[in-house]
């Protein structure tokens, strides 16, 4: 107990760290982005990500924390040669997928071009493409740091990763005078940029596996054997509902609707990560499948804790929303009644932060996949209905 509570406190400094951070350089990478483009670029940029993701489907997405819990409850039994080859194998195959990704992407952007008579989608998804190179090797980054129990590799990955956005913002949109895919251009570029400068650090993490004796690999289509293949189901079925709800706004209400939805979303979404609940117990779930009495009390006061300070948060929000978004974010004051709707599932996300490690750590990918299922029909017949 003594040992989880360490480690917590330590993730937390880091977590905390990194958060105060990186909500100061998001805060000021959302001012640039909503300032410099106007609410239907933000819409269009927004459409253009949902393709990304739905291509991303091609990387089996729902395997990472799949993995990455199998991987931790193998280094939690010293397993390490379990963990190395099982670590090979899913980074060999992500490298095949991201490969075959990018280049539907890619050649096949200027034939969807052609057939919506729009020369941006060529030029956008063009760009947006080279991701699905830099995403292999960001999935390795992180799933070290998280199985490693690196926290502070672990926080500071995407603080570096939207610093370095942050700059190239300023240097797309104000050096080359770029529009919407100068944002594009950022993202892919920082994250390239994110990998090279994390290379010594995802080195260091992976020495103790380099020292592992080799075991027999598996076959890479063994690799969705059981439990994993629900996980992939389970990922392709979110990824679905997520997108279909943009593209459902878009068709009923226009692109400058979807603008206005993923602004609140993506407010949503901040409040959310002001506690890094997630990031801290995902890594010490799976070395506690067989310890269920200390697993409980993880559970039970991560649960707690995040419903305290959503209160605190929400009773913030809605004190000083509406003034900080007529200020700094004028073109979106219309969002106000989504946000203030969107606030009332966030004080009860502390529910929902352990099932994602909890379904991975003890193998009910297919529960998920049933529960998904589920939220996606519901979200077919009654988001047309509410518009």
């Amino acid at each position: 107990s003594m040992g989880i509570i360490r480690n917590l406190g330590y993730g937390f400094a880091w977590s905390t760290s990194a958060l105060f951070v990186g909500k100061i350089i998001a805060f000021a990478n959302i001012f640039i982005i909503l300032a410099h483009l106007s609410v239907y670029e933000y819409g269009l940029v927004e459409l253009t990500f949902s393709i990304v993701a739905t291509v991303n489907l091609f990387l089996l997405p729902g395997l990472v924390s799949t993995i990455t819990a199998d991987l931790g409850v193998e280094r939690g039994r010293g397993n390490w040669g379990n963990v190395k080859a099982l670590f090979f194998e899913f980074f060999i195959m992500a490298l095949l997928l991201g490969l075959c990704a990018w280049a539907i992407l890619f050649f096949g952007s200027s034939f969807v071009a052609h057939l919506t008579g729009n020369d941006l989608i060529d030029r956008y998804f063009k760009i947006v493409a080279f991701l699905f190179l830099t995403a292999p090797w960001r999935i390795a980054t992180t799933m070290l740091a998280t199985v490693m129990v690196r926290y502070a590799d672990q926080s500071f990955f995407s603080v570096v990763e939207e610093g370095l956005k942050g700059v190239l913002l300023c240097v797309f949109f104000f050096g080359f005078e770029r529009g919407a895919d100068g944002l594009l251009f950022a993202a892919v570029c920082a994250q390239f940029a994110t990998i090279v400068i994390f290379l010594p650090r995802t080195l260091s993490a992976y020495r103790m596996l380099s020292r592992a004796t080799e075991v027999t690999r598996e076959p890479f289509w063994r690799l969705l054997r059981e439990h994993r293949k629900w996980s992939v189901g389970a990922s392709y079925v979110g990824m679905l509902v997520q997108n279909m709800r943009l593209w459902i706004i878009k068709i009923l209400l226009g692109t400058e609707a979807v603008g206005m939805y993923a602004f609140a979303v993506g407010i949503l979404g901040h409040l959310v990560s002001i506690l890094p609940l997630g990031a801290l117990i995902t890594p010490l779930i799976p070395g506690l499948v067989d310890k269920r009495t200390e697993l409980v009390r993880l559970i039970r006061a991560s649960i707690k804790l995040q419903f305290a300070v959503s209160l605190v948060i929400a009773a913030v929000f809605f004190i000083g929303s509406s003034t900080i978004v007529s200020v700094f974010f004028p073109k979106y004051v219309a969002t106000m009644p989504l946000l203030y709707i969107i606030v009332a599932p966030f004080l009860f996300s502390g529910i929902a932060i352990p099932l994602m490690p909890l379904f991975s750590a003890f193998k009910e990918q297919k529960t998920l996949f049933l529960s998904n299922v589920l939220r996606m029909a519901i979200m077919l017949t009654s988001l047309p209905i509410a518009i």
